[in-house]
């Protein structure tokens, strides 16, 4: 279950999820080989470290975050939904990619910037803005328990 962090995000976090223009290359690392998101205005792609994969976006996505896992990387953003939007998550390894779940308990209309948090190279948990308009986001948290929240 999710819990509210006691702090509140300054000015600069992203309020409002950014459209997707023509290109933007985000990468998971600094080593040789790191695996580069590559976002597009048809959706993504992913390549290095063995991956060359196309993650589909919901239409209205954006993905705010890219990070390095071990041998693996996860993508982090949000996509509209009826009423706000919801966060959308996907990891991925060599070639494959799946979705990952968004953490439940949603307590706001808008889950939006989230924040991959990682210790030792493995995805521990997860950090984003909520709330029902953007100047009244709080921060919120949930441990990632290896396949649920």
């Amino acid at each position: 279950m999710p819990h509210r962090l006691p702090v509140l995000l300054a000015a600069a976090a992203l309020l409002t999820a950014p459209a997707l223009a023509s290109s933007r290359l985000l990468v998971a690392g600094d080593e040789a080989g790191a695996p580069r998101l590559r976002l597009e205005a048809t959706g993504a792609r992913v390549s290095g470290a063995g991956a060359d994969s196309r993650l589909t976006l919901p239409t209205g996505a954006s993905i705010d975050a890219f990070a390095s896992a071990r041998d693996r990387w996860i993508a982090a953003g949000s996509a509209p939904v009826t009423g706000g939007r919801e966060l959308v998550l996907w990891a991925g390894a060599g070639a494959a990619v799946s979705p990952l779940p968004a953490p439940p308990g949603r307590a706001g209309a808008i889950r939006a910037t989230p924040v991959p948090l990682l210790r030792d190279g493995e995805l521990v948990g997860m950090a984003w803005l909520e709330g029902e308009a953007a100047d009244r986001f709080g921060v919120f948290a949930s441990a990632w328990r290896g396949e649920v929240w």
